[in-house]
């Protein structure tokens, strides 16, 4: 708590606050999609499977990004990189907001993702620094920043997209991106990264250092099993809207709303789960974390009634208060050296072999088993919260330089 303190009574603030609302937008932004899924389907005659294709590009292109924004980062500095995905970013809403047809719609996601992908791993250093408590802490804010933005933004897209179409449904972000490459551009400092010898061997040893840490319980684990949460999350990220619309017979604004409550949920524990996890235990946290939503979510198929529909939306939206826990335990695990291109690595592998998530949850309502992909993504968290149990019970969130220099 006192970190928080010291960190929100200097100047960082200002930096903190713009790089916050840019996550918001892009964050924001990336579900927006998803929640004007039901219209844009049937406005392109498209099916399920075929949006969700094109989500799962979205996705990946979003994956690819990470190493090399961690690479670039620690080569330009973290403004030019964040200007410029803002900027990209920006490109992709004007994208889709001038999309022909759906050729054009899948060049937006890709477009998008590229763009998107390239924000988060320089957020993250920049406000981390060489402070790791005070860097949690503004990594929580970040993240609940970015959920705020994911609960609000769907829900004005979609009310946006009832008066007009689904393409003035995103488009309307395109100012709010501008202003936010504008803002980031003025406040964020332009980093000089001084020359280390190390910084020159590290980049050549990144494979041999991956062969090392992933020998090591403290990062398969946790990089596993969000694995499997985040190809759970894109599933449902994508697809929550269209099963309460479909399924559950929700009308679309109604849809969209509880779809900003899964979020909001999110965007209230975020800020505080790592000071909790410090108390607590990061193992602890992480297994309650995932089991708790999981069975939640195992659930869902069999709820009926808009009332308890919200509640259990808001239970399963837990579900991403794990991500700042996770992410500290991982980040503070890597060596200083590497840590903005061994994060981006790292984050790559993670969202590369989960982007597949919305392509299966949209194939499997093609075919009538909408309820049984939702049991499966609940199926699949029970397993990640297996693998969080096998941590070791003494697990910190924090790892001194010296015992990351021994690779402990």
């Amino acid at each position: 708590m006192a970190s928080a303190a010291r960190y929100l009574a200097d100047d960082n603030v200002p930096l903190l606050a713009m790089v916050s609302t840019g996550w918001l937008f892009v964050l924001g932004t990336r579900f927006v999609v998803p929640a004007l899924l039901p219209a844009i389907r049937v406005e392109l005659g498209v099916t399920n499977a075929m949006v969700g294709g094109a989500m799962t590009l979205l996705w990946l292109t979003y994956a690819l990004m990470q190493f090399p924004a961690g690479l670039l980062a620690q080569q330009v500095g973290e403004r030019a990189v964040l200007v410029t995905s803002l900027a990209v970013a920006a490109a992709g809403v004007f994208a889709f907001a001038t999309a022909p047809g759906f050729g054009g719609f899948v060049l937006a996601c890709g477009l998008f993702g590229l763009g998107a992908g390239l924000y988060f791993p320089p957020a993250t250093t920049l406000l981390t620094g060489d402070s790791q408590s005070s860097g949690s802490t503004a990594l929580g804010i970040t993240l609940a920043a970015g959920n705020i933005g994911a609960a609000i933004l769907p829900f004005a897209g979609v009310a946006v997209a009832a008066r007009y179409d689904w393409r003035l449904g995103v488009g309307f972000v395109l100012p709010l991106m501008v202003a936010s490459v504008l803002g980031v551009w003025v406040i964020a400092p332009v980093r000089s990264i001084p020359r280390d010898p190390e910084d020159d061997r590290s980049n050549a040893q990144i494979r041999a250092f991956l062969g090392a840490v992933f020998g090591r319980r403290r990062v398969v684990i946790p990089v596993a099993a969000i694995t499997l949460l985040t190809f759970t999350n894109q599933g449902i990220a994508t697809f929550l809207p269209t099963y309460l619309t479909v399924a559950k017979g929700l009308p679309p604004e109604t849809a969209a709303a509880l779809y900003g409550v899964f979020f909001a949920a999110g965007a209230v524990g975020q800020p505080a789960a790592g000071r909790i996890a410090t108390r607590l235990g990061s193992r602890r946290m992480l297994v309650w974390l995932t089991a708790f939503p999981a069975a939640v979510l195992g659930i869902l198929p069999f709820v009926k009634g808009t009332l308890w529909l919200a509640v259990v939306v808001l239970l399963i939206g837990l579900r991403v208060v794990v991500t700042p826990v996770n992410e500290a335990y991982v980040i503070e695990s890597l060596p200083p050296a590497i840590r903005g291109s061994g994060y981006g690595l790292l984050r790559t592998i993670t969202l590369v072999l989960s982007a597949s998530g919305s392509m299966a949850v949209g194939a499997l309502a093609d075919i009538g088993l909408f309820d049984a992909a939702f049991i499966g993504m609940a199926a699949l968290s029970g397993i990640a919260a297996l693998a969080y149990a096998l941590l070791p019970p003494d697990e910190r969130t924090t790892v001194s330089p010296r015992e990351s220099a021994k690779g402990t």
